[in-house]
């Protein structure tokens, strides 16, 4: 017996990019070459485009998130003879975020999501501290959690229920996310730290604490106040940015927390799902 050699199939229509594309960019150009004779005409996303010589271009914008390109070729009839599905997830892209920024992945998927947007000016801040009060009421904001509507009797003796910030330290308390100091204050303005970060987030994320075998870092001791909470933190991939020591009073800076909060199980389901090119496309 003898082996014949048999060609490659042509290709009836070419189109780039190629599907499953990430970007920043908001706008990509889709070009491609017309291989079959029957297809006379060319649709983007419904839209017919020229052809010349055989091939085609057309920029196409793009939203935030998730996007498909449906290009069409098509017969003198309208009929659709082929076609092919882009598949295009952009990103959000700050000014400030540099490609090999540790933890670039986090930021852009919550900037995306508008979890943890940036500021006007397309900076996000990675390095920027923040205040006790500014995190819980981020926290309430990816919960939904409500202000509370009634204030008395009012935990804290440093804010008063006059106080704008007031209904949501309150809803804080109510729903165990917060307890404050031992003095009866929240002390809302002070930057917060790493355990108290930690702290908030696994209470806000409700993760069932264990009993902790070994201590988690170096510098958390078996007795910590904070230990149970502090391992179970870790142990879903929030503290990622601490290795062998916590340093629990160091303060949080925004690319920490960004990092911190995309652990928390409720985000971590929507940035899988926005990464996922199998759903919403």
């Amino acid at each position: 017996f003898s082996f014949s050699y048999l060609p490659p199939p042509s290709i009836p229509l070419t189109v780039l990019p190629a599907d499953k594309l990430i970007t920043h960019e908001n706008s990509v150009m889709v070009q491609g070459e017309i291989k079959d004779a029957h297809i006379k005409q060319i649709s983007v996303n419904g839209q017919a485009i020229s052809v010349a010589n055989h091939k085609f271009s057309q920029e196409v914008s793009l939203m935030l998130g998730k996007n498909t390109i449906l290009v069409q070729g098509l017969d003198n009839k309208g009929k659709v003879l082929r076609e092919k599905k882009i598949r295009v997830l952009r990103l959000i892209k700050f000014n400030d975020v540099a490609d090999d920024y540790w933890s670039r992945g986090a930021i852009e998927q919550l900037g995306t999501l508008n979890i943890m947007p940036g500021y006007n000016d397309g900076n996000f801040q990675p390095e920027k501290l923040v205040p006790r009060v500014d995190y819980l009421m981020s926290l309430l904001n990816i919960g939904k959690i409500p202000p509370a509507t009634e204030l008395t009797p009012y935990p804290f003796r440093d804010i008063q229920p006059t106080e704008k910030i007031a209904p949501y330290v309150k809803a804080g308390h109510d729903k165990k996310m917060v307890k404050g100091y031992p003095d009866k204050t929240f002390r809302p303005w002070k930057l917060l730290n790493r355990v108290e970060g930690a702290l908030m987030t696994v209470r806000f994320s409700q993760i069932k604490l264990s009993d902790v075998l070994e201590r988690p870092y170096l510098d958390v001791p078996a007795r910590y106040w904070a230990i149970k909470e502090i391992t179970a933190a870790k142990e879903h991939s929030m503290l990622q940015f601490a290795l062998e020591y916590l340093y629990p009073r160091k303060e949080l800076p925004r690319a920490e927390l960004a990092s911190m909060i995309a652990y928390v199980p409720m985000v971590r389901l929507q940035i899988d799902d926005l990464m996922s090119f199998d759903i919403g496309y």
